[in-house]
């Protein structure tokens, strides 16, 4: 018997052998015989039937669907919820304007500007009624999404607000001569945030000659919250720090500040620096800049547990105008700003005023604020000559955070505490971060 002979199957039929020495050349050898030295050899005792082996695929095959349908149930379930947080409202417009109707998202290759608004509005306790809007950011998007450029507005800004449009269709009565933030409390009378953000933004528009895209309003609930969800947030101390009405008591040096902590420095303001408003929004820009970076380095996208959390936290708080606030759109312009770093890109400015001549307690724009709206208007980075120095902080060390063409060729700019060290026995440079995490006494 040659090499390739071996014992017919005796339960085959004649034509079943005959086709296979057709193939093969001799008839196939008996089943549990057969040993590859390529495959390895499994004994007759673990061997499955065939349908018993079909039967286990299929279960799991059918518990590997089942895995992700239920990771895309919980996704989908995720999505809804915090879509669901997000309160938005349509810009209320006057004279014929039209509503933003295009999602934001679809604004590829072209500048965008949002109107931040922080809000007292839902703060349980306060003394003030009515809606309140004491910290309001213009942030500038460039078209080629290589940079943002954060323009905080004094609140006590003297401006003329213009006629609102309400929810029932009327119009508020314009006014001159009037602090900023006020335009706020006007749109607000209704009880509506979006009608409230819509004067916001409508008086900011009469400002700059600037069309604003869109709006969102963050609760400080939020702002606390988020804090509190990074796992706070570091800032540095020149002198002890005692405010009753703040509740905040904190030592010199560098701590980091729980969420309650952050938002007593954000709202503080008469007890710190020189009591202006201007000094205070230097402090809050320290925070939201602090918060971002923290935020960067957490790597949110590989952080799922982390990420619901700072997302869950920030949409329960937050109303925006229609389109802005979907989940895509948000998402879509993130990605978009994907090569921004907080040390390249991102720039806080105060919008340039001057104490005005009858009332020490107001302020107006100058004319370097022309120039900066126009800069903005024509997407352009903002020129050195509009940009004016921060108020120096006697307290919180709060680094100048403005374009970097203003680091040369303008006085006093780029040199406020960004060498500073929290300590007269400390030398190293605080923009090395390389300090004691401690909590507040």
């Amino acid at each position: 018997m040659g090499k390739h002979t071996a014992t017919a199957n005796p339960a085959a039929t004649p034509a079943q052998r005959g086709h296979a020495r057709a193939q093969h050349g001799a008839a196939p050898a008996p089943r549990t015989a057969v040993h590859s030295p390529h495959v390895a050899t499994v004994g007759p005792q673990h061997a499955l039937p065939p349908r018993r082996a079909q039967a286990v695929w299929r279960t799991l095959g059918l518990l590997a669907l089942s895995i992700v349908l239920i990771g895309a149930s919980a996704f989908a379930t995720l999505y809804v919820r915090l879509q669901s947080n997000i309160d938005q409202f349509a810009i209320l417009r006057t004279g014929g304007k039209p509503a933003q109707t295009i999602p934001i998202d679809q604004k590829a290759g072209q500048p965008l500007n949002i109107m931040l608004l922080g809000s007292d509005a839902r703060l349980p306790g306060s003394e003030t009624p009515g809606m309140r809007s004491d910290t309001a950011m213009l942030v500038h998007i460039s078209a080629d999404r290589t940079r943002v450029d954060v323009v905080s507005i004094p609140r006590d800004t003297l401006v003329d607000i213009p006629a609102c449009r309400m929810p029932d269709g009327t119009e508020s009565l314009p006014q001159t001569n009037t602090m900023f933030n006020a335009a706020f409390a006007i749109g607000g009378e209704s009880g509506n945030v979006g009608a409230a953000a819509s004067c916001s933004l409508a008086t900011v528009e009469q400002m700059s000659k600037l069309f604003i895209d869109g709006f969102a309003v963050v609760d400080f609930q939020s702002f606390q919250a988020v804090v509190d969800s990074i796992g706070g947030v570091e800032m540095c101390f020149k002198e002890n720090i005692a405010d009753p009405e703040a509740a905040l008591k904190i030592s010199a040096g560098c701590h980091n500040l729980t969420g309650a902590q952050a938002l007593g420095i954000a709202r503080a303001r008469h007890s710190l620096g020189d009591g202006s408003d201007i000094s205070r929004i230097g402090r809050q820009q320290e925070l939201v800049f602090q918060i971002i970076e923290k935020l960067f380095s957490k790597n949110l996208f590989t952080n799922t547990q982390t990420f619901y959390q700072v997302a869950s936290d920030v949409t329960r708080n937050l109303s925006t105008s229609q389109g802005l606030g979907d989940l895509r759109t948000l998402t879509g312009i993130a990605y978009s700003l994907r090569g921004l770093s907080t040390t390249n890109g991102l720039n806080f400015l105060t919008l340039p005023v001057a104490q005005d001549a009858r009332d020490p307690n107001r302020v107006r724009a100058t004319e370097s604020a022309d120039q900066v709206w126009e800069a903005l208007r024509e997407d352009k980075p903002i020129p050195a000559s509009a940009l004016t120095p921060p108020p120096a902080q006697n307290e919180v060390v709060v680094r100048d955070r403005q374009p970097k063409s203003a680091t040369t060729g303008s006085a006093g700019a780029g040199s406020t505490d960004s060498t500073t060290a929290p300590n007269a026995n400390s030398t190293a440079p605080l923009s090395n971060h390389s300090t004691t995490n401690g909590g507040a006494n």
